[in-house]
């Protein structure tokens, strides 16, 4: 079968398209790798580039710290104390005596006229010898009080001594009377007593008195400050693409 100048014609036209579209492709398939590659680097390779940034930052700053603490000191407290001494005490003490056979005043006839008599013993009853004063007074019931003048008289240790007292009264006259003991002697007894004085007894102490103390502390305080750092973006932030 012999091929007609159509036939040829349309052949060659088969070829012309056919290697058109090889070239398209190519350049399609170029063109991808080639933008792929461009993307491809555009966002992995970073440029670096300057930015400010706020940092917070712990800035020192001096502050004082007070507290209330005890502090020593010394000191003197007194107080009163009873100091024992002893002491010679003496007194003088009345002799010690008992008057005895004492019945009132006793109305006696003698000499032709009656007699008022006042009688009494006294006894000393110390181991010593003594002189004692006695007077009495009559109460007459007509006369009114007759008094007697006091009598001494020595009585031996443990001894009796009388005294007689006497009136010349009336056989109807009420009389009555008393005794009264004017001297009586002493003695001087001395004994040793235990007394007390107060004395003020200072003794030196240790006390506390609370007192501020303070001391500079060094503290903490979050600041803002501002930095430039360094940083890196790809090329297409670094042209403003994103």
């Amino acid at each position: 079968m012999t091929k007609t100048n159509e036939d040829s014609e349309e052949s060659n036209y088969k070829d012309v398209d056919t290697g058109k579209t090889k070239k398209i492709a190519l350049v399609i398939v170029i063109s991808i790798v080639v933008l792929f590659a461009f993307l491809t680097i555009g966002n992995t390779v970073q440029v670096p580039y300057t930015a400010k940034v706020m940092e917070v930052m712990k800035e020192p700053y001096t502050e004082p710290v007070c507290k209330d603490v005890q502090v020593p000191y010394d000191d003197k407290e007194c107080h009163w104390e009873k100091e024992p001494y002893t002491d010679n005490v003496c007194n003088d003490r009345q002799y010690s005596y008992t008057v005895l056979n004492w019945n009132g005043v006793v109305k006696e006839w003698s000499n032709f006229n009656y007699i008022c008599y006042g009688r009494f013993d006294a006894r000393n009853n110390e181991n010593r010898v003594g002189s004692f004063s006695f007077s009495f007074v009559f109460h007459s019931g007509t006369n009114g009080d007759q008094p007697r003048s006091a009598v001494s008289k020595s009585i031996d240790a443990l001894g009796t001594q009388r005294w007689t007292f006497s009136y010349d009264c009336d056989a109807g006259e009420s009389v009555s009377g008393n005794y009264n003991a004017v001297s009586i002697p002493t003695v001087r007894e001395c004994h040793t007593e235990t007394k007390y004085t107060d004395k003020n007894v200072c003794e030196n102490v240790i006390k506390y008195r609370t007192e501020q103390q303070c001391e500079d502390v060094t503290k903490y305080r979050d600041k803002q400050v501002e930095k430039e750092v360094t940083r890196y973006h790809s090329l297409f932030e670094a042209w403003g693409w994103k």
